[in-house]
């Protein structure tokens, strides 16, 4: 198994969601999956490592990308508040 693949797996938003409505505990309290729970979690898995490995790879990249564009995004915050600062002087 290819943690990569693994990672990106348990990152996705359907994942999180099927295992969130498993999980045990009150809105008060951390809830929790039970490693029962874990281990009779189906997934669902390209059959070949190498499919696993391209896959994982590829969400990752598009992860680093998304966070490149959000640092890109933070600093051009940034400038325009600093524009809008001087202009407004």
């Amino acid at each position: 198994m290819d943690l990569v693949f693994l990672h990106q797996l348990f990152l996705s938003d359907k994942t999180t969601s099927e295992l969130q409505s498993i999980s045990s505990g009150t809105s008060n309290s951390q809830k929790r999956v039970t490693p029962s729970d874990l281990l009779h979690y189906p997934i669902c898995i390209p059959t070949t490592k190498g499919e696993q490995v391209v896959v994982g790879r590829f969400l990752s990249s598009i992860d680093n990308l998304i966070t490149l564009h959000q640092r890109k995004l933070d600093l051009l915050k940034e400038q325009k508040k600093g524009f809008l600062q001087k202009m407004f002087v």
